[in-house]
């Protein structure tokens, strides 16, 4: 669940951006990432996480070039900048070893197991699923921006692969334990 906070500043954004507002959609998705930073960098034990500071330059970035250049720049092209924005975060963390979902894991278990190779590899996997469903979504944005889908099928494409991810990132870790337990 707490990985699903990681994403609550793009929601903001989609809700915001939906109504034709993307300067504000853009600020609203900083200061949302901007809180989860300070929650967590507050909080004992507690450290901001990657998805949550790549989120909060990522948006910053953009609300600074949009209010500094003074234009409204189309939410079609925002929401394609800001979607492949989160999809470069999320493979580079792959690319570096350190899969964004990580972080959530270990929250959710005890820290003898974070050393074990299937636990990096799971996260792996699952990070590199959240990166195929963003690919998705920056598909169907461009699709949409070229006037190749109407609005309503970008709605369903993006939320299938968005809940199809989040239904995987519940089932694998499950799935995973189980077979190891049966080759025991």
């Amino acid at each position: 669940m707490k990985l699903i906070l990681g994403f609550l500043p793009f929601l903001a954004f989609a809700l915001i951006s939906a109504a034709g507002y993307s300067k504000l959609a853009l600020l609203a998705g900083a200061v949302i990432a901007g809180v989860g930073i300070v929650r967590d960098a507050t909080s004992p034990g507690k450290k901001p996480k990657t998805l949550e500071v790549g989120t909060f330059i990522l948006f910053s970035a953009l609300a600074i070039v949009a209010w500094l250049a003074g234009v409204d720049l189309s939410v079609a092209l925002v929401r394609i900048c800001v979607d492949a924005g989160l999809l470069v975060i999320v493979l580079a963390t792959i690319a570096i070893g350190r899969p964004f979902t990580l972080e959530y894991a270990k929250e959710r278990i005890s820290p003898s197991q974070w050393t074990h190779a299937s636990f990096v590899e799971t996260n792996k996997v699952i990070s590199g699923v959240w990166g195929a469903a963003f690919a998705v979504v920056v598909a169907a944005d461009m699709a949409f921006w070229r006037h190749a889908i109407p609005v309503h099928s970008i709605a369903i494409i993006i939320g299938g692969a968005l809940y199809a991810a989040y239904r995987f990132t519940n089932w694998y870790p499950r799935h995973k334990r189980e077979q190891a337990v049966s080759q025991r």
